[in-house]
């Protein structure tokens, strides 16, 4: 029985955690959990799994404030991410041993500052795929 490739992408939970403790360097985003293919996986499994994306902000957050921050962050990263999906695509059709699923306990920001000097949740979602397709060459 053939399965089509499942290159879907998913992102489990998103968590903001406002008036998170300033460090004396900031932290770049970075990549905690398992990047690369499964013992035992299925050969058409190649989704990528975000099971958290943290947001620590170091100001203070109403609720309001923090869902907006989240929806915008991962539907950008969510975006990010099926693009990396499509263009491993064709790879992952010729050679489906090759890729494999992709799954990232944690993907953590820490945004420094006064939220109106953030920057746009593009540029933080590229800080974030920088930091994972880092980690996902490094695998």
């Amino acid at each position: 029985m053939s399965h089509r490739l499942d290159l879907g992408v998913t992102i489990e939970r998103v968590r903001v955690r406002a008036g998170a403790t300033a460090e004396p360097r900031p932290r770049p985003a970075f990549v905690t959990g398992y990047l690369g293919a499964a013992a035992g996986a299925a050969l058409h499994d190649h989704r990528v799994v975000i099971r958290e994306l943290h947001i620590d902000v170091e100001a203070e957050l109403d609720a309001a404030g923090a869902r907006h921050l989240a929806r915008e962050v991962a539907g950008e990263l969510a975006r990010r991410l099926a693009e990396l999906q499509a263009r491993r695509a064709p790879h992952i059709a010729r050679t489906p041993s090759a890729g494999g699923p992709v799954h990232v306990e944690t993907l953590r920001v820490h945004l420094r500052g006064d939220p109106a000097r953030h920057p746009p949740s593009h540029q933080i979602s590229l800080a974030l795929m920088t930091a994972f397709e880092g980690r996902l060459r490094d695998a």
